[in-house]
């Protein structure tokens, strides 16, 4: 379990050094980035992603079949994480204290609300999703200034 800031950042640290991949290249989606924001105050594993040349590396060490139509995702157990392939079009950032970046909050909201709607994710993972999804759909609206149509 995270429960702070520098837990995450210690978290990848970790992993990096397990599997030799550079902290510039991970990006950090999330949990762990609900909590780097301060919009979460735990989470249970770290979700990763790297870009395509350590992650068929990863994939191929893990012994993970990447398929090309499916979201490949490899449990990397010995760093509690789960690390898929970076998406180029998703935008990232690197928040003060990092050295990784982290998906901004439109992604962000893409992923929780893609995990949501999987009938297969149990309910009170569900249910933590719907908060993750409430808090940055209002982050949103904030940023972009965005007002109710009366």
């Amino acid at each position: 379990m995270y429960k702070s800031k520098e837990d995450v950042i210690e978290a990848v640290d970790k992993f990096s050094k397990l599997t030799n991949i550079p902290k510039e290249v991970i990006v950090i989606g999330g949990g762990g980035a609900m909590l780097l924001r301060g919009l979460r105050g735990t989470t249970a594993d770290l979700n990763l992603w790297v870009n395509e040349k350590y992650f068929k590396e990863l994939a191929v060490q893990q012994k993970v079949v990447n398929h090309p139509l499916v979201d490949t995702v490899v449990n990397v157990k010995d760093a509690n994480a789960w690390v898929r392939q970076y998406n180029p079009y998703f935008e990232a950032e690197v928040l003060g204290g990092c050295v990784f970046s982290t998906y901004k909050v439109l992604p962000m909201l893409v992923f929780y609300r893609s995990s949501y709607q999987e009938h297969i994710r149990p309910v009170e993972k569900r249910l933590k999703d719907h908060e993750c999804i409430v808090k940055l759909n209002d982050l949103i609206s904030v940023v972009n200034k965005v007002k109710e149509v009366a």
